[in-house]
């Protein structure tokens, strides 16, 4: 039977011959797959590891997890478009795999085929869309929690009237 670690401990596991980290903190469960699980790979994983703990002691955590992904050398990362974003949401807040769960896909394909998307123009751009009604309030609901997500983490700022827009777009959507 496994050992429960400490608060804040960063897991690494062999995830299908992935290396995988997981942590929980302040009540969320948080995971980075990273690459190939071999001697080497473990290695960086441990130092990322290492920074994601450290980061947590200091109350200096990012959530958005950009921070932690890639080779430790180069852990900062710039010009991440909104589909980036979204697969990191998906995958580490929602635990869920954008390949696998065709929801979380047909998302992110819109995300892509949408371009530029900005707080300003993502309920614009969802309003045009011509879904049924259960296909516009899922996808409706999931954009909604990636927003907050994209908020909380302080890759958007709250802005009330762009909040406002999104939350109230018309629950079904008649076409």
């Amino acid at each position: 039977m496994g050992q429960k670690n400490f608060k804040g401990a960063v897991s690494i596991i062999n995830d299908n011959d992935r290396v995988r980290l997981r942590w929980r903190y302040k009540s969320q469960r948080y995971s980075i797959s990273l690459s190939i699980y071999n001697r080497s790979n473990i290695l960086a994983a441990k130092k990322i590891a290492l920074l994601i703990e450290q980061d947590i002691s200091r109350d200096k955590f990012d959530f958005t997890l950009a921070r932690y992904r890639g080779k430790p050398e180069t852990l900062k990362s710039t010009g991440r478009t909104i589909v980036e974003y979204f697969e990191e949401w998906t995958s580490s807040y929602k635990q869920m795999d954008c390949e696998q769960h065709t929801n979380y896909n047909s998302v992110r394909n819109m995300l892509r085929n949408w371009g530029k998307v900005e707080q300003s123009n993502i309920h614009i751009k969802l309003n045009a869309e011509t879904f049924c009604g259960a296909t516009y309030n899922r996808r409706l609901t999931m954009l909604k929690g990636f927003v907050k997500w994209l908020v909380k983490a302080q890759i958007w700022t709250f802005n009330a009237h762009h909040h406002e827009q999104l939350q109230n777009l018309v629950t079904v959507k008649i076409n």
